[in-house]
């Protein structure tokens, strides 16, 4: 027997089903010159006839404004990506959120009591996946460089090192209508196991030749989406995208590094900003090593590999700078926390332009950089190209 949660649902269920809007939330169009309003109708995916691969295709080509009609931010890292080891399971959409955490995306036109399972299933099989296989993936859909890729990423996540990504998962349920089977699922994940499940009713209005989408969170409820803070949050609140260089390096307690941050943008470094800055610098063209400011100081991704660098930076910079093979050898991550730190970093890359030393590549990241690709938000296009020194 199947419950769908629609205004009448048994005394058993009226407990749960009094936590849910008993229906779509009516649109009202605003006649000015009379003074009055009128309600625009609204219908359901499967009313209009559309099937899933358009609504999928709609939030592909404008992931940012679906996603704020969701009230998250989110990054679009695939759609209809294989995630089972016998390459038959796809999920509809995936995505990171600014945690670091993989998001997982199912669409259903009506409802489907097993909407709720099949995404359980796919946040399993991606719960594994490492930095490595994340950043492949995005280089796929995107068509980007390995730089731009790690670019982007670093100025997304509020983290301390992308190799955090995926220390966990979010499920997205979006459909016409939710059994009460799945809504009760979403209710006992997240309220014992500490799996966050947020579900949405999408309906389409329309309003002569206009077509909109809206989507309502139906799950968890809106008071409490509003009100609490997300678990998965591990005490972070969300940031908004920084207005500026400046205000981009106020993410950066550490004021010793602050100050450096804001010099070397100064002095002409190649910089972007997302809602943190990044710094970068080059060596024969292309971008070797990425800074990107956090709490408590600067993360230094070295892309490439030349003989002895471990050795060469640990001179330069201090044990404390912990310098450590990453991306299965292929690249170099340090930590920055001090001035003096910073100094020997600069020191050492003054050194290196000098020595030009061989350099060992990893696949796709030995291609050459697209510079078209680095125009967006943040990005100060007038140093594009520049050598970054």
């Amino acid at each position: 027997m199947r419950h769908l949660i629609t205004g009448f649902e048994p005394a058993a269920m009226q407990d749960l089903a009094s936590l849910f809007p008993k229906s779509t939330p009516t649109m009202l169009k605003v006649d000015r010159e009379h003074q009055t309003l009128q309600q625009i109708e609204q219908s359901g995916i499967v009313d209009q006839g559309l099937l899933e691969q358009e609504l999928e295709a709609w939030i592909a080509n404008s992931p940012e404004a679906f996603f704020r009609e969701l009230g998250e931010r989110l990054f679009l890292i695939g759609k209809q990506v294989y995630v089972g080891e016998l390459g038959s399971d796809r999920v509809d959409l995936l995505a990171l959120d600014p945690d670091g955490s993989l998001v997982v995306i199912e669409l259903k036109r009506g409802d489907h009591k097993l909407q709720l399972l099949q995404a359980v299933a796919y946040a399993g099989m991606v719960s594994d996946w490492d930095t490595e296989r994340i950043l492949s993936q995005i280089r796929q859909f995107t068509g980007k460089s390995a730089e731009d890729v790690q670019g982007e990423i670093e100025t997304f996540v509020d983290l301390e090192s992308i190799e955090e990504l995926n220390h966990n998962q979010r499920i997205v349920l979006i459909a016409d209508e939710f059994d009460y089977e799945v809504l009760v699922g979403a209710k006992w994940l997240r309220e014992k196991h500490d799996v966050e499940v947020r579900c949405f009713k999408s309906s389409l209005a329309q309003d002569g030749e206009g077509l909109y989408l809206v989507c309502t969170c139906v799950y968890p409820p809106q008071g409490i989406t509003l009100h609490a803070k997300p678990r998965s949050r591990q005490g972070r609140s969300a940031q908004s995208r920084a207005a500026s260089w400046e205000q981009a390096c106020e993410v950066i307690a550490n004021a010793e590094i602050r100050e450096v941050f804001m010099t070397e943008a100064i002095s002409g470094v190649e910089k972007r900003f997302g809602r943190r800055p990044s710094l970068f610098y080059r060596m024969r063209g292309k971008r070797r090593y990425t800074i990107g400011g956090r709490q408590k100081g600067g993360y230094i991704w070295q892309t490439g590999r030349f003989e002895g660098d471990a050795e060469f930076w640990t001179a330069k910079m201090g044990a404390e700078a912990m310098p450590q093979p990453v991306k299965r050898g292929t690249c170099l991550r340090m930590f920055v926390r001090t001035r003096a730190q910073f100094d020997g970093f600069l020191s050492g890359i003054e050194e290196l332009q000098r020595l030009d030393p061989f350099w060992i590549e990893a696949g796709d990241e030995a291609e050459p950089e697209d510079d078209d690709s680095d125009q967006g938000d943040g990005l100060d296009s007038s140093e594009e190209g520049s050598d970054g020194i």
